[in-house]
Parts: C-alpha cells; sequence; structure tokens
C-alpha cells in the first residue's frame, strides 16, 4: 500500500496517516520508489540544475600559471 500510495503521488504524511504509523521512519522502511519515479525525479533535478547554471554568469578562464594553455 505504501509504495502504490507513495509513487501515485500521495503525501507522505497521508501515508503515514493510512499506515497507522507513528513516525516517517515507518513509511520510508514500507515505501519504495518505483525505477520510473527515480528517473523522474532526477530529470526534474538535472533540470533545475541546468536552469541555475544558465543563469549564471561564465567565469573567465585563468591563465596556468606556468604558461601553458
Amino acid at each position: 500500500m505504501a509504495s502504490l500510495a507513495i509513487n501515485h503521488g500521495v503525501p507522505e504524511s497521508t501515508v503515514q496517516r493510512m499506515g497507522n504509523w507513528k513516525s516517517r521512519v515507518m513509511v520510508q522502511r514500507y515505501a519504495h520508489l518505483a525505477d520510473e519515479e527515480l528517473r523522474k525525479a532526477a530529470a526534474k533535478l538535472a533540470n533545475l540544475v541546468d536552469v541555475d547554471v544558465a543563469k549564471r554568469p561564465k567565469k573567465k578562464k585563468r591563465a596556468a600559471k606556468d604558461g601553458s594553455k
């Protein structure tokens, strides 16, 4: 139940109540993310990082101390 609920977007706090568990640790013990959900989360994170990096000004490359490029 916990895995199905978490993988379909049910909030962790709701799953905790549904399972009658006293702590989030128990939810984490019984709820396992499906590989597809992990891929989606990784893609979201990658997109956020790309957006953040795109907003920052690029740093100028420093010349090497020994004179090589």
